[in-house]
C-alpha cells in the first residue's frame, strides 16, 4: 500500500464524517482527475450504493467541512478534493494521488529490472501462474525456494502445434528438461509445482504471469520476433487490467492438458472421459432401438445421437474459431 495512504485515513477519521463521507472523501482524494461538477451526484452515488438525493447530501457535508474545492480553469469546472484542508503536505497529496493503483511499466522481460520483477513475483504468497513460451526451468532460480514454503506454482506451455516448424527440436528438448526437471525433483518440488501444455493458442500472453494480487503481463507487439521484445506491466488485481488477462488465462488454464510423466492419474481419467461419453451415447442409441422399439427407442436414440454430434460440432468449432485462425477465414 501506498505509505501515505494510512496517513490519510488518520487525517480523514478526524473529521468528524459520517461513513458515507469518508468513502467518498477517500476516493476523490485519491483521484488526480476530479469529479464533474454538473455531473458530482451522478458519480458519487455508486461510491455509496446510494441515489443522486443521498450523493447530493455527503457532497453538502464535504463542502461544509471545506474539504472539496473548485477549479474552472479546464472547459468545464470540476471538483477535487482539498488535502491542505486536513494538513496534508504537497509531497503527501501528491503521494496519496497515487493510491489509484496505477498500471507500472517495468522494462524488458529480460532487463535487469524485468527479472528483479520477477524475482519479486515469485515471492507472492498466493499461488502464481505462468503462462510461458519455449521456456527453460532455469529462468525460475526461485522456484525451489518457492515450492520448499509450499506455495503453489503453475506454469503452462505452449501446445507444439502453436510453435514454428524450425523450433520443434527447441521446443521438445525444454518440455524433456522441464518434465526431468519435475520428475528427479524432492517431494516439495513436485507438490508445489504443476506444468501443463496449452490446446489453445496463447500467444498473447506468453510470458505473462499472475497471482491474486498483481498481474505481471509481458506486452508484445504482433510483429515482435521474441518475448523478449515485450515489456514487462504489473497491473494491480484493482485494475481491468488484470481482470482481462485472469478472464483469458483462466480459458487457457482450464484448456491446458496434464502430462503422462507429471499426471498419469489425470491423463487416463481425461482419456476415459472422451472415450466413454461418445461410446456410452452410441450404446444408449443402440441398446434403445433394440429393447424399446422404433418409436421410443427412435426418440431416445435421436437425442442421443444429437448429443454426440453437438459436442463433435463444438470441438471443431473450437479449433476452427482459434485466436489463430478466427481473422484469417
Amino acid at each position: 500500500m501506498n505509505p501515505f495512504a494510512n496517513r490519510l485515513d488518520e487525517r480523514l477519521a478526524q473529521q468528524s464524517l459520517t461513513p458515507d463521507g469518508i468513502c467518498v472523501a477517500r476516493r476523490l482524494a485519491t483521484d488526480p482527475h476530479g469529479i464533474l461538477l454538473r455531473s458530482a451526484a451522478a458519480i458519487v452515488a455508486p461510491m455509496i450504493n446510494g441515489d443522486d438525493d443521498k450523493a447530493h447530501a455527503v457532497l453538502v457535508e464535504l463542502g461544509a467541512k471545506k474539504l472539496l474545492r473548485q477549479d474552472t480553469s479546464g472547459p468545464e469546472p470540476r471538483i477535487f478534493f482539498d488535502h491542505a484542508a486536513i494538513g496534508l503536505t504537497e509531497e503527501e497529496a501528491s503521494a496519496c494521488l497515487s493510491v489509484l493503483d496505477q498500471l507500472q511499466t517495468i522494462g524488458g522481460p529480460h532487463s535487469t529490472e524485468g527479472m528483479a520483477s520477477l524475482k519479486a513475483f515469485f515471492q507472492s504468497e498466493s499461488p502464481i501462474s505462468l503462462v510461458l513460451s519455449i521456456t527453460s526451468h532455469d529462468v525460475f532460480t526461485d522456484l525451489q525456494d518457492r515450492a520448499d514454503r509450499g506455495r503453489l506454482t503453475f506454469f503452462v506451455l505452449p501446445s507444439r502445434s502453436c510453435v514454428q516448424q524450425n523450433l520443434h527440436a527447441h521446443y521438445d528438448e525444454v518440455l524433456q528438461n522441464w518434465t526431468t526437471f519435475l520428475v528427479k525433483g524432492n517431494d516439495n518440488l513436485r507438490s508445489n509445482t504443476i506444468l501443463r501444455v496449452a490446446t489453445v493458442d496463447c500467444a498473447e500472453i506468453y510470458t505473462s504471469g499472475i497471482s491474486a494480487d498483481l498481474a505481471r503481463i509481458n506486452f508484445i507487439r504482433s510483429d515482435a520476433q521474441s518475448t523478449r521484445e515485450g515489456t514487462v506491466i504489473l497491473a494491480p488485481a484493482s485494475t481491468s487490467l488484470y481482470a482481462l488477462y485472469r478472464a483469458r488465462a483462466t480459458e487457457v488454464w482450464a484448456a491446458a492438458s496434464p502430462l503422462w510423466a507429471l499426471e498419469k492419474q489425470r491423463v487416463i481419467f481425461l482419456w476415459l472421459g472422451k472415450v466413454l461419453w461418445p461410446a456410452s451415447l452410441v450404446a444408449i442409441a443402440l441398446t434403445a432401438v433394440a429393447l424399446l422399439g422404433k418409436l421410443v427407442g427412435g426418440l431416445i436414440a435421436t437425442i442421443a445421437i444429437g448429443l454426440l454430434r453437438e459436442r463433435i460440432s463444438l470441438a471443431i468449432g473450437a479449433k476452427a474459431w482459434s485466436h489463430r485462425n478466427l481473422f484469417q477465414r
